[in-house]
């Protein structure tokens, strides 16, 4: 079972050492979008960026950006506290758990409309047109110099396993 891991956030949201992260379990799974992720990271040369997961050597020449294979959860929750800005450009994801980490975690998420839980995001954090890569990159400057707090999603995390089933539930009708 999936418990999100919140650190204590020690440094302010400005002075964090990376701007942007991209988690996946595996890069050759393209429904995750590393395509899309990687011309974004290509269109910040001077922001400090992180890829993670399987085969994320695919990103290793771009500018000012790390990358690591598959860590554990704490470490994950680690990067996140020390981060800015997620991404998630994937193509479909019901409920991303990297979701509720970040949250946790004080970074801003940005994801499109086919990432589950993006109705309850602040419409700064959300893609509308998924094709439109200057509605990505707009944001991305946006939220990566301001903090945005997702307080409905974050009540989602707080509260119990039943009251979740019972927001799932209301949605799909």
């Amino acid at each position: 079972n999936f418990a999100p891991c919140a650190l204590k956030k020690d440094k302010a949201f400005i002075d964090r050492k990376y701007d942007i992260v991209f988690i996946a379990s595996n890069f050759v799974r393209k429904i995750k979008n590393p395509d899309l992720a990687y011309k974004l990271f290509e269109k910040f040369p001077e922001s400090n960026k992180i890829a993670i997961g399987k085969n994320s050597d695919y990103f290793s020449e771009i500018t000012n950006t790390v990358t690591m294979g598959l860590i554990t959860q704490k470490e994950i929750a680690e990067i996140l506290s020390e981060t800015k800005l997620l991404i998630i450009p994937s193509h479909f994801d019901s409920s991303p758990s990297v979701m509720s980490e970040a949250v946790l975690n004080g970074c801003n998420i940005l994801l499109s409309k086919s990432v589950g839980w993006h109705e309850m995001m602040n419409n700064r954090c959300v893609v509308q047109d998924f094709q439109n890569h200057d509605e990505w990159v707009s944001k991305i400057e946006y939220l990566i110099d301001n903090e945005i707090e997702n307080n409905e999603f974050l009540d989602i995390i707080n509260n119990s396993k039943q009251e979740i089933y019972n927001l799932i539930d209301r949605l799909a009708k």
